[in-house]
């Protein structure tokens, strides 16, 4: 499958002059000294955000949190209105317009979605149906028929959620069989009940073209595009429009990128298939496998598939990342690619997401980011680069 995506730009990556080191100085908000970073390398600590937040999840070039107040903001690119605010470049964080608390947050590469009361409301790009059918992209939340929604997950160019019954809703584009409907002619509006027993579906750092979910007896299910073998069902048949059952048991996590797939098993091991040439699998070698193999990694408890690496959150609080490093999305103060962990938050952190060129952390209730802010995944007044977490500029 042609990687280059139809509708939206390829993204140019330039190096200019020298390189440049964010994240190192200190800073006065609200009267109070604060440290510009929050990593691992035991800057000043930085004072706590007036409110506490519960989740994070990224997409392509934006991201979003949900506050325990059930208040979401988002911030990052915004072409088409996916983080809440009228289509610009970038948007500071910006509180999205939901009538009431949201439970969960969901996000695709140029969409963003949440679960309110059960219900999905949607908002930015709708160009193959992703929000609620085709045709009303922009800031607005949109409900999307969908109720008794416990979960939430957006690919691409499609959206899918795991219900109460113990099934799975999914719409939009389905060239790549990513609906799991056994077909893929495309489908504006949900369809219901495609997996048995779903316990949760699998997140996304918004580019994928792919979906897991977990079943019960800790089982992972894929669907979808397999150009690299992300489906892990040892085929590389292009395309997977119904369920496969890839892991039959002991999985307690799982999360999806384009062209790779990880799950978390319940012993703290890690599983990951797909693309690899970035060392993003994380068994020390730059190779892809179309067949689940172990991480290097121990103790994880959640983990977080970027296009080109991988965090994973760890016993105690730690984030560990591996693979590529090009912007500083591994997080641990350098621009350098590994193939083994390296660690980016020693301890603290409860929740890890990651996109495109970037990745996120709560950590004591507050958010941190890293690696490309170019499109403003830093928050307000991103810095175009930070190889270090920093709070999220402008977040309440």
């Amino acid at each position: 499958m042609d990687r280059q995506r139809a509708g939206h730009s390829i993204e140019v990556r330039w190096l200019i002059g020298a390189v440049l080191f964010f994240g190192c100085g200190a800073r006065t908000e609200l009267g109070v000294p604060t440290s510009t970073h929050d990593g691992n390398d035991g800057g000043t600590p930085v004072p706590q955000q007036l409110a506490n937040y519960t989740q994070i999840a990224c997409g392509e070039h934006h991201a979003c949190a949900l506050r325990d107040d059930g208040a979401v903001f988002c911030w990052g690119l915004d072409t088409s209105g996916q983080t809440g605010a009228t289509p610009s470049p970038a948007s500071a964080p910006v509180q999205v317009g939901l009538a009431s608390p949201a439970s969960a947050i969901g996000l695709g590469a140029y969409h963003s979605c949440a679960v309110v009361s059960g219900r999905v409301y949607c908002w930015g790009d709708d160009l193959v149906g992703q929000v609620v059918g085709g045709g009303t992209s922009g800031p607005t939340p949109m409900y999307t028929g969908v109720n008794g929604a416990t979960g939430i997950s957006g690919g691409y160019s499609h959206t899918c959620v795991s219900l109460t019954n113990g099934g799975i809703a999914c719409w939009g584009q389905n060239g790549e069989g990513q609906l799991g409907n056994g077909t893929t002619d495309f489908l504006g509006v949900p369809t219901g009940a495609l997996v048995a027993q779903v316990t949760a579906i699998g997140r996304s750092a918004g580019a994928s073209d792919h979906t897991c979910a977990l079943v019960a007896g800790g089982g992972v299910r894929c669907w979808g595009s397999n150009v690299e073998g992300e489906i892990g069902n040892g085929s590389l048949a292009p395309v997977a429009s119904i369920p496969q059952l890839v892991l039959q048991a002991g999985a307690v996590d799982v999360a999806v990128v384009n062209f790779t797939t990880c799950a978390v098993m319940v012993d703290g091991t890690l599983r990951c298939w797909g693309e690899g040439a970035q060392g993003q699998l994380g068994d020390g070698k730059v190779q892809s496998s179309d067949v689940p193999v172990v991480a290097n990694v121990s103790g994880v408890r959640r983990i977080a598939v970027a296009e080109r690496s991988t965090c994973a959150l760890r016993e105690g609080g730690e984030v560990s990342c591996w693979g590529e490093n090009f912007d500083g999305e591994l997080g641990d103060g350098t621009t350098t690619s590994s193939l083994t962990p390296v660690v980016a938050i020693q301890s603290g952190a409860t929740d890890v997401c990651a996109g495109g060129g970037h990745a996120c952390a709560l950590r004591d209730g507050r958010v941190l980011c890293w690696g490309s802010g170019i499109h403003g995944e830093l928050g307000e007044a991103s810095p175009p680069q930070s190889s270090l977490p920093i709070p999220v500029a402008g977040l309440p």
